[in-house]
């Protein structure tokens, strides 16, 4: 898959490349629903740009159940921007066999990590990473848009 640009990079981001956990080539066989494997090919990769923000994606950090560190570093920067997604969750069914509405297929406000960035001075910042606010299915239905962040494209 070619990379993925949607307008030219602004000189005001950097990327920040680490090393990522698995292989594209291994996702599929990953722990990840039907549809997500099936959209690994279209998944950014190389050199990419988003809303005018470089990104420089090598392999995938993929984060299942335990926590994972990532460093990068040392940087100096006023924003920290992710290129993230989570996968498709089942819905939950109530006793009578029904779907609550409230949170939606895009399972609005469903905690899903902590990003905690750790600053040079020993002191950490610890950020709740909330479906539908800061992060967004890899796949969404309408109406499912984030609150806080933005689709790549």
């Amino acid at each position: 898959m070619a990379p993925q640009h949607d307008g030219p990079a602004s000189p005001l981001f950097e990327a920040l490349p680490f090393e990522g956990t698995v292989s594209f080539k291994a996702l599929p066989g990953a722990e990840l629903s039907a549809a997500m494997r099936a959209s690994v090919e279209r998944a950014p990769r190389g050199p990419c740009t988003g809303w005018g923000i470089p990104f420089q994606v090598k392999k995938p950090l993929l984060i299942e159940n335990d926590p994972v560190s990532v460093k990068v570093g040392p940087v100096k920067a006023r924003w920290l921007v992710f290129l993230h997604t989570t996968d498709v969750e089942p819905l939950d069914l109530n006793k009578d066999g029904f779907v609550s509405p409230t949170p939606g297929h895009g399972r609005l406000g469903e905690r899903v990590a902590d990003y905690v960035i750790g600053y040079a001075d020993g002191s950490e910042l610890r950020q709740a990473i909330r479906r539908r606010h800061q992060i967004g299915m890899f796949q969404r239905g309408w109406g499912e848009n984030c609150f806080q962040a933005v689709c790549m494209r």
